[in-house]
């Protein structure tokens, strides 16, 4: 009966734990009476061995309560550890040397005698109570329920895979600056809080792979030695491997059955690497459940001592001080507490203030955020995507009645100075409502970039070139939806860059370059898209090649003179490729017509520009989303069509003499000196025409990969941003329309699909 009890009771302080919010005082005292009711004799009878943990967990709490504690998130997530450790305890049993034994003598290690201790781990137990790694099934999550707590399962996945992310790119930040420990300790801090998670949530091998990991970064951590090379190939890996159990988490919560992977070897490389970065014959010591409990519970101590954001950071943020004078100050302030050590230190915002390089005022105020951040935190909730989708409908549909109510006669009619000032007002709430709605969905573009430094490293390695990888405008924001999508487009042209684009040290010491590419990724906002420019020093594009490629691939015929820009763009065709040999990175030709699909589905453009030996620019537009699109509202007879602002160069009345006609090409208009196609939208849909004649009617020029036609309309409306809206599936499909929109008037306006337009 008190095995069962003591089992309930654990059970009970881990759902309490998971349910516990920061500041939830009353949450706090259930636990409390939870481990009162474990200490009683006639429960923990037998199980003495966890009552010292019990007394860390209570000690944990009460630090909590007294608000001790810097970070109220953290301080939940240590406590989860903790009762996770004491489940494992339960389950291992104690010692087997031990049974009975007082627990002063089994479980703790005495401080002034180590040596003297009986503890150690139960036979076939880890340090950390879990099965050794020796006796680990590489048959994932045998024996774990997945027909319980399903969302709890789904949120582990998704925050796991975020702090992997996390730990991708700080590893290959501490490359660049090995001695950072602020980076290490950000590398540390996500590997900590996934073997904690998975350790309650019953991983086994996750948890312990995940402690494998973390033990060695402890290591680092404490200058036993350095992390770079291959313990960062390691890191990595271990990164990877973690990253497909979760993909295979993800397969068993579907109800399929997850593949078998080879976790003792990954557990044995991994220890046989880490006795190596050692050193040679120092074997890794095993540490008891008591003493990591121990530097959990420490962290509860020393995480006061992490500092906030200082002032003085804060007032270059706010660019009321410059980084010179910031270093200048906290000079000041060192060579103040050299030469009078006994005094009271002089505090940044007092020298920055005798120095005139701020004033009291706004010292003051950057006082004031600090303790704001301090009492916040930085607070975030996390919403489902699909409920953000919902609001963003509905405010779309929000704006659609606003513009109704603007244009209906009877309210127009109406006239009065009161109504006006309603919609006026209506009009600006709905505006802000809208614009509030949509940077919701907005994130920085920065995570997938983080990704490309990755991808480069590896590209480097497996092509033995050296790269290196330069970003700017990672905080770019962008549609939590077009990220998803943009990421394989970029890695196909990352992909290019590194194989085709950038040449081997020895090639570009020849050529009198640097032995190191340079591979530049650059977002910015522009005309309300989001630019993005893949950027390499590599040899270029071979014109001549691309050229000769076309006329075989029957493209070109010998005598067609294409522009370079037309040649550029025709790497883009289905199969079309130029490298001389197949590789595992690139070179079938699959790649281009992926990106440039890709593209087109996110309703963007691409464009290519090479300097031969100087190498290539790719530029990617896409809109900031995928829910609202900026165009050209224009009348065609009875029907209004939007074309998307992103393919409209101009619009003009073309005079007579600008007209032509040429034999087997058509209509054109001269425009600027350049003859272009005219396509005749009402021909093309079928419809009426207010007029037939171009001079009397109007053209709009629109650009599509390079290539500009003009388009017959009768009358432009102007421009406007637009809510899209799907056709359905019988509509899905048609040529040379992209979507539909609701105007004003409650009437339908298709939305012109440009590129179905030229192949129509």
């Amino acid at each position: 009966m008190s095995q069962e009890r003591v089992g309930q009771i654990l059970n009970d302080l881990a759902a309490d734990v998971v349910m516990l919010e920061p500041g939830d005082l009353s949450g706090l005292g259930l636990l409390l009476n939870l481990i009162d009711e474990l200490e009683k004799p006639d429960v923990s009878g037998g199980f003495e061995f966890l009552l010292p943990l019990a007394g860390k967990l209570r000690d944990a709490i009460v630090t909590i309560i007294y608000e001790e504690f810097s970070d109220p998130e953290k301080s939940l997530e240590l406590l989860s550890g903790v009762v996770t450790n004491m489940q494992e305890t339960f389950r291992s049993g104690p010692p087997a040397n031990d049974l009975g034994a007082p627990p002063s003598e089994s479980v703790v290690p005495s401080a002034e005698s180590p040596a003297k201790s009986t503890s150690k781990p139960t036979s076939g137990a880890d340090p950390v109570g879990h099965e050794s790694s020796s006796r680990l099934s590489d048959e994932l999550f045998v024996g774990v329920d997945f027909d319980q707590d399903q969302d709890l399962y789904q949120g582990f996945i998704a925050e796991s895979n975020e702090h992997l992310d996390t730990i991708e790119e700080n590893i290959l930040n501490l490359e660049q600056d090995p001695e950072n420990s602020e980076i290490l300790n950000s590398i540390f801090r996500p590997f900590h809080t996934i073997k904690g998670v998975s350790g309650f949530m019953n991983l086994k091998q996750m948890n312990v792979i995940a402690h494998h990991l973390e033990n060695l970064l402890d290591d680092a951590r404490n200058l036993k030695f350095t992390l770079d090379g291959d313990a960062t190939d390691l890191i990595l890996d271990g990164v990877d491997f973690l990253k497909k159990m979760l993909e295979q988490l993800t397969v068993a919560l579907g109800g399929g059955i997850p593949e078998a992977m080879p976790v003792n070897d990954f557990l044995n490389r991994t220890d046989n690497q880490h006795k190596i970065l050692l050193g040679e014959g120092v074997a890794v010591t095993p540490e008891s459940s008591t003493d990591i409990l121990a530097d959990v519970v420490d962290d509860f101590e020393t995480a006061e001592d992490e500092e906030p954001v200082k002032v003085g950071e804060i007032l270059v943020e706010e660019g009321a001080i410059s980084k010179d004078d910031l270093e200048g100050a906290l000079y000041e302030q060192s060579a103040f507490a050299l030469a009078d050590p006994g005094k009271p230190q002089k505090k940044v915002g007092e020298i920055l203030v005798e120095n005139r390089k701020t004033d009291p005022k706004t010292v003051d105020r950057a006082v004031n955020k600090q303790q704001q951040r301090k009492a916040s935190g930085g607070v975030a909730i996390k919403v489902d995507t699909e409920k953000l989708d919902n609001l963003v409908d509905m405010v779309g549909e929000l704006v659609i009645v606003q513009a109704m109510l603007r244009q209906d006669p009877d309210i127009s009619a109406l006239g009065t100075r009161k109504v006006t000032q309603n919609m006026g007002q209506l009009a600006r709430i709905t505006s802000s409502l809208q614009k509030v709605a949509m940077a919701l969905r907005m994130v920085p573009i920065k995570q997938t970039f983080g990704k490309m430094i990755r991808l480069v490293r590896d590209l480097a390695k497996k092509t033995d070139k050296k790269i290196d990888l330069v970003m700017f405008g990672e905080e770019t924001e962008i549609d939590k939806n077009m990220v998803d999508l943009i990421y394989d487009p970029m890695v196909h042209m990352i992909r290019n860059s590194a194989d085709h684009g950038i040449e081997t040290p020895a090639e570009r010491k020849a050529a009198g370059k640097c032995e190191t590419g340079t591979i530049t990724l650059k977002a910015y906002h522009g005309g309300g898209n989001v630019i993005i420019e893949i950027v390499d020093d590599g040899r270029g594009l071979n014109v001549e090649k691309i050229h000769q490629k076309a006329i075989e691939k029957g493209l070109l015929i010998e005598s067609d003179q294409p522009t370079d820009q037309e040649l550029f763009n025709m790497i883009l065709a289905p199969g079309f490729s130029t490298a001389d040999k197949i590789t595992d990175v690139s070179g079938r030709g699959v790649g281009m017509d992926v990106v440039k699909k890709a593209i087109e589905k996110l309703r963007g453009i691409i464009e290519i520009d090479s300097t031969s030996g100087h190498g290539s620019v790719v530029t990617i537009k896409v809109p900031l989303t995928l829910a609202i699109i900026d165009g050209m509202v224009v009348i065609v007879g009875d029907e209004r069509y939007i074309i998307p602002t992103l393919n409209v160069i101009e619009s003009l009345r073309p005079l007579k003499e600008q007209y032509h006609t040429v034999q087997g090409q058509g209509e054109l208009i001269k425009v600027r000196e350049s003859l272009l196609p005219l396509v005749r939208l009402h021909q093309v849909f079928d419809s009426a025409a207010q007029t037939v004649d171009p001079w009397e009617a109007l053209v709009v020029v629109v650009e599509h990969e390079s290539e500009k036609f003009c388009l017959l309309v009768d009358e432009l409306v102007g421009k406007q941003e637009i809510v899209i809206k799907s056709l359905g599936e019988r509509l899905k499909d048609l040529p040379g329309i992209a979507g539909g929109a609701i105007m004003g008037d409650g009437r339908v306006g298709l939305i012109l699909d440009v590129a179905g337009l030229v192949e129509k």
